[in-house]
């Protein structure tokens, strides 16, 4: 961040506040910030420890209103907590 800090405090600021919730909350989706008329849903998968991958799952904004994007994130999210159980139990076998 120290590029966009010496250009724009605020937006360095804020950026990092952002990045620390997507963090804490483990998930996070997108509306055309990559590609256009494209959503996406991402959720952290951990190894109990830390991030260790993301698991992301997009879809067309046109296929995509907010009732199915509420179900894509929430079966993003529970595939995530699925992976990252199974990293832990691995690291513990």
């Amino acid at each position: 961040l120290a590029p966009l800090a010496e250009a724009d405090p605020q937006a360095a600021a804020r950026l990092e506040r952002i990045a620390a919730e997507t963090a804490e909350r483990g998930w996070a989706v997108s509306e055309e910030e990559i590609d256009r008329g494209v959503w996406a849903a991402s959720a952290a998968v951990t190894d109990g420890r830390s991030t260790v991958a993301a698991l992301t799952v997009p879809s067309p904004l046109v296929r995509s209103p907010a009732s199915i994007q509420e179900r894509l994130l929430s079966q993003v999210c529970r595939a995530a907590q699925q992976v990252s159980d199974l990293l832990r139990d691995a690291e513990r076998s």
